[in-house]
């Protein structure tokens, strides 16, 4: 007679007892084999909760839910992003905590965020002289000049390669 013991912290499971007899295989009961079977279904799932714990990623290229695969978790999937490593030392407030969002696809540059442009404009003298460069524009009545820019959002994506759904483990 065999006989299989498991113990985990203060939670005890009766002991199996698989009888060999006269040589032959293992004689094992109907009761045994699902005393076994939950046996062996807990040990894995215990291991794959160690292997997957609360905050761990899993990127895969199906789309199912990994609560659906692994029969644990609650599982947030990360759509259109990419992910960066914290950095506790950033000082300037962009990667310095978990969880953290920002960034965009398209920006539409403002006023402020145009480069420096040192125009020199013309002044026209009597007699029909000029003095200095002409400046190329348009002139709006309200006192402002445009230089052809047509105020629409440029591309800032990084470079990326797409490899599939993303998911984290939230519970």
């Amino acid at each position: 007679m065999v006989s299989i013991f498991y113990e985990r912290g203060v939670r005890k499971i009766e002991d199996v007892y698989i009888d060999f007899k006269n040589g032959q295989g293992p004689y094992i009961s109907d009761t045994q084999l699902n005393q076994l079977q939950r046996l062996i279904k807990q040990e894995i799932k215990e291991k794959m909760e160690l292997s997957f714990p609360i905050g761990k990623t899993y990127v895969t290229q199906t789309d199912t839910n990994p609560s659906t695969i692994l029969g644990f978790g609650t599982w947030e999937r990360v759509k259109g992003k990419v992910l960066v490593g914290l950095d506790e030392d950033d000082t300037d407030g962009y990667f310095d905590e978990i969880g953290k969002e920002g960034g965009e696809k398209k920006h539409a540059l403002s006023s402020n965020e145009l480069p420096v442009n040192n125009i020199q404009t013309t002044t026209e003298q009597s007699g029909g002289a000029t003095d200095g460069h002409i400046m190329r524009g348009s002139y709006n009545p309200n006192g402002s000049y445009n230089f052809g820019g047509s105020g629409s959002a440029i591309n800032i994506t990084q470079p990326y390669r797409v490899v599939g759904y993303m998911w984290i483990r939230t519970e």
